[in-house]
């Protein structure tokens, strides 16, 4: 053979010219036949004999070491395993054309491609191109999700059965994508060094996670099992939570475009009832579980998510609390009044049938209407043997305790909390105030007056904004009504 001449010149010009036998008896150029001693050419060339060297070079070492010199491939780098690549996309397209299980057959010399590929990658040593061009291969095996014994017509299954690196999901993020991605033959799921290198592969994007989520919310009965609807739904959320704590990508506008994606259930609660999926602009940081906008116990671990979908918080303005003089003026007065009067209860006050003992000394030193029922017909000859009753029906007797321990000199927050041991609702709290409003109104206490508006402009809620506003319309609150009427308007609308 003129190859074991080892003569420079004859194989440079054995190179560019069809001299080489193939399996077929046939001449061709050397670059374009592969040495059949090569598992993977031989797997993967199986079935075109054009593109394997002859037989008649086996065992010649001499020769196939000059046929490797002039082009012939005799082992696997980077280059050929492209070509390698490439031949399975081509033989996958045209029996894909021809409508029958052909396919299947390629199955074979793709796996074993895929396992060359993952267990001598880094001897490959692929170039920035060279990667970027067999990402897009379709030679990698995918399998389809099921439903009743058929594919799920929601799956992306390419027809081929083939994906690309670039396009394909490992089967542990199945249930976060398979609407989007198709999923990787679990015989090559990549490994090694590989996935190191390239860590994305067969992992879904933020987008394509959230794309799936609007699936499921779109198409719930038919997409997932009711015993994986919380499992999955939290999985889902918490990824995109992360995207959005930790990057200032586009998951924003993705996230306000995607609709009612949001599961706004506690646990509990039916997740198949379209009424509980909601769009960003149906919920509201700050809202009271009264309200429908209220965010449940499933998203309320997601805030970022939330921040990055555009869900905004219920506007709420409180008026600064003036400082509370209450003591040091009672404590004047009560001692002026008591240097020259015993500390007798003189006054009864019956509040819807319960009745509360005063002094009205004591009360005439907290000033307003209570220094005038010393002047008064009524108030001005009463003793403790007979005292004098006023009765009151606008508060809760809960309420006037409250009020009276504040006559009596504490501060109003030592007052609540010596006489209201358990607040069990926020609205008790609410009336609690409405009431002391009415009563500084009543007695023209102008300090209590001031904080009791402060407090009751901290617990408005669209639930009762309405009646709070009344009130203070009604008993002098001109602060506290101000407050209501921009509260409405900004958070009132719909």
């Amino acid at each position: 053979s003129i190859l074991g001449l080892n003569d420079d010149s004859i194989l440079e010009y054995l190179r560019i010219r069809k001299m080489i036998p193939n399996q077929e008896g046939s001449m061709v150029k050397p670059s374009n036949l592969y040495h059949a001693d090569v598992e993977l050419f031989r797997i993967v060339f199986g079935n075109a004999p054009d593109k394997l060297l002859s037989a008649s070079f086996k065992g010649n070492s001499d020769s196939i070491q000059n046929l490797q010199k002039i082009g012939v491939n005799t082992s696997v780098d980077a280059k050929n395993f492209l070509k390698c690549a490439e031949y399975i996309a081509e033989q996958v397209k045209w029996t894909a054309e021809l409508e029958n299980d052909s396919t299947i057959n390629l199955r074979v010399p793709a796996l074993v491609a895929l396992n060359y590929l993952y267990n001598n990658f880094s001897s490959l040593s692929f170039n920035d191109e060279q990667w970027a061009c067999l990402e897009l291969i379709e030679f990698v095996p995918v399998v389809p999700v099921m439903a009743n014994g058929q594919r799920h017509k929601c799956c992306p299954m390419p027809p081929s059965g083939f994906g690309t690196l670039k396009n394909i999901c490992r089967p542990e993020y199945r249930d976060i994508s398979w609407t989007q991605l198709p999923i990787i033959d679990y015989n090559v799921i990549p490994r090694g060094d590989i996935t190191r290198k390239y860590p994305h592969i067969g992992t879904p994007t933020p987008e394509h996670v959230l794309k799936h989520l609007k699936q499921i919310s779109m198409k719930l009965d038919e997409l997932v099992d009711r015993k994986d609807v919380y499992r999955i739904v939290k999985m889902i959320y918490g990824i995109l939570d992360r995207t959005a704590r930790n990057s200032d990508s586009t998951i924003g506008r993705w996230l306000k475009k995607a609709g009612t994606i949001f599961l706004n259930i506690n646990e509990g609660e039916d997740p198949f009832d379209r009424k509980n999926w909601k769009a960003y602009s149906q919920l509201k940081f700050g809202a009271t579980k009264q309200e429908n906008d209220f965010i449940k116990e499933i998203l309320q671990p997601y805030p970022e998510l939330l921040k990055a979908a555009g869900v905004k918080n219920v506007r709420l303005e409180c008026l600064p609390e003036p400082e509370d003089k209450q003591t040091n003026r009672f404590l004047t007065g009560i001692l002026n009044l008591l240097s020259e009067n015993p500390d007798v209860h003189d006054t009864v006050f019956d509040v819807k049938g319960e009745k509360f003992y005063a002094n009205k000394y004591v009360l005439a030193a907290n000033g307003g209407m209570f220094k005038k029922f010393l002047s008064s017909t009524h108030f001005k000859g009463s003793t403790p043997s007979d005292p004098a009753v006023h009765e009151i029906s606008e508060m809760d007797p809960r309420s006037f305790e409250v009020f009276l321990s504040y006559l009596y000199g504490n501060m109003l927050n030592v007052s609540i909390s010596s006489k209201w041991n358990v607040v069990e609702e926020e609205s008790e709290r609410v009336q609690l105030y409405l009431d002391l409003l009415w009563a500084a109104n009543f007695y023209e206490l102008i300090d209590l007056r001031d904080i009791v508006e402060c407090r009751l402009s901290r617990y408005l809620t669209r639930t009762n904004v309405k009646i709070i506003k009344e009130y203070a319309d009604k008993y002098e609150g001109k602060q506290l009504a101000k407050v209501c009427a921009n509260y409405m308007k900004t958070n009132c609308q719909d």
